[in-house]
């Protein structure tokens, strides 16, 4: 299976090297989105990185119930719209919100936007 692919060995230690990768969602002239750890049973989390380009935008919808989001912008100013509302952010500011809804990442500006992702998933009580 494509998890299969992507899954990361078993080991203490793992080291993803970015030029290695093959982005696992793409829109040519638009993004690239980077898994560096996906979810695991044991872990509750997974990694991401997205590249918008300029004018580009990425749509993302619900990670689930009981899921947050915790988005850091590595380079470049990005606009999240999250349920009706747009935030700017610019390099190095940092977000947090809960991922049940829909949320868009939206790169206006005219260099392209970088930004690392982590999904946390809570358990269901």
């Amino acid at each position: 299976t494509f998890d299969d692919l992507i899954e990361e060995p078993d080991e203490s230690v793992y080291q993803v090297d970015y030029r290695d990768m093959i982005p696992t969602k793409h829109l040519d002239g638009k993004y690239k989105v980077y898994t560096y750890f996906s979810f695991v049973k044991h872990r509750k989390f997974e990694i991401y990185m997205i590249e918008i380009e300029p004018g580009g935008e990425y749509e993302s919808g619900s990670h689930g119930e009981k899921t947050e989001e915790y988005l850091t912008v590595v380079s470049g100013t990005l606009t999240m719209w999250i349920d009706g509302k747009e935030y700017e952010m610019g390099t190095r500011d940092a977000m947090r919100f809960d991922s049940d809804k829909k949320h868009i990442y939206i790169n206006r500006s005219k260099e392209k936007v970088t930004a690392m992702i982590y999904i946390i998933f809570q358990p269901k009580t």
